[in-house]
């Protein structure tokens, strides 16, 4: 919803600002890749929860576009 937004993320020691953009990017990239990592490897979890939120993520992105308020309503 604030695509221009910057978000404090913790690097090493140090906290810096990001665009939003681009840590949702990595985050979704790190899920995704954690969660083929774990079906693939011989682990009993099945990467079910990194799926989870992967599905989360489309669903609230989809239902984003439904519940935003036009511009002209702000």
């Amino acid at each position: 919803m604030f695509p221009k937004g910057r978000v404090k993320v913790l690097l090493g020691f140090r906290v810096v600002l990001l665009p939003a953009l681009i840590v949702l990017g990595l985050w979704i990239v790190l899920q995704f890749f954690s969660g083929i990592g774990s079906i693939m490897g011989s682990s009993d979890e099945g990467g079910v929860a990194y799926m989870a939120h992967i599905g989360g993520f489309i669903t609230g992105f989809v239902l984003a576009f439904f519940f935003r308020k036009k511009r002209d309503e702000v």
